[in-house]
């Protein structure tokens, strides 16, 4: 009685039109409707990333990913992909792991260069969340050297920080100093924001470790260029290098308001992998 219930709201929502995809998603589910859930599933979970519910996303992804010999390979490696990121965001590192190496496999099969070296540089992120910082730095290498050769400066200057940032974390600051100037450069050049913000972040920080107070300014501009663009992970990572860095000199007055700030940008848009760190 309830598959029925279930499947006539299901019929009755798409028949009316101007749906809402994660109801759908809820009565396909509960109708047993399987057709119906790998069509609605990934819409849904991108309708809930866009709008910061990443907890709902992750798990329209995996919904979705549960009927996964009903997805083309090239569908299959975005949607591992999307779920990778959104379980990275929401703190499930672990997950995210396992889906990104899925994403990787399938993007070597496609002998898709562009969508492997961003996949590479996904799985760099997340394999230095998980504390798998020789696989981070073995993943960003390709990256890079995948990313070279797509014709896309703001891409191979993205690659570029990546590896700033596993240098700058492993405090080889003047490794990561070098990398960090070279990817803002190509990133102001090829008007990528978002790597300008990652980038800053690692100089930023790299600075400081090296004594050089400048390094101040490229973190808070890091922050101003990430929220010009609505960058939530990007701003995030340099609040979270200002407050370090300033808990680090017992400068707690000047630490405590971007804290807050930081965690209320956080849990407003349910990073909740930021919140907690």
């Amino acid at each position: 009685r309830r598959l029925d219930l279930n499947a006539r709201v299901l019929a009755a929502i798409e028949t009316l039109g101007n749906y809402d995809a994660s109801r759908l998603v809820h009565h396909a589910s509960e109708a047993g409707d399987v057709d119906a859930l790998v069509r609605y599933a990934p819409v849904a979970a991108r309708d809930a990333a866009t709008s910061g519910a990443h907890r709902e996303a992750a798990a329209h992804y995996t919904l979705a990913l549960a009927h996964e010999d009903r997805f083309t390979p090239a569908e299959l490696a975005d949607l591992f992909e999307e779920c990778a990121v959104e379980r990275y965001t929401i703190g499930a590192a672990v997950d995210a792991a396992a889906a990104q190496r899925r994403a990787v496999a399938l993007r070597r099969e496609l002998q898709d260069d562009r969508g492997l070296g961003l996949s590479l540089r996904w799985l760099s992120r997340i394999m230095w969340f998980n504390g798998k910082p020789a696989e981070a730095r073995q993943a960003a290498k390709e990256a890079t050297a995948v990313l070279r050769n797509v014709g896309d400066e703001g891409l191979f200057a993205f690659a570029l920080s990546n590896e700033s940032q596993l240098a700058m974390l492993a405090h080889r600051t003047e490794e990561a100093s070098t990398l960090a100037r070279r990817a803002i450069a190509l990133a102001t050049t090829a008007g990528a924001t978002p790597v300008l913000s990652h980038a800053l972040t690692n100089l930023g920080l790299a600075r400081w470790l090296s004594g050089d107070p400048g390094g101040y300014e490229d973190l808070r501009e890091a922050v101003r260029v990430a929220l010009s663009i609505d960058d939530v992970e990007g701003a995030c990572r340099a609040y979270v290098g200002l407050v370090w860095s300033m808990l680090d000199e017992f400068r707690l007055d000047e630490a405590e308001p971007l804290m807050i700030k930081a965690l209320a940008l956080a849990e407003e848009a349910e990073f909740i992998g930021f919140l907690a760190y």
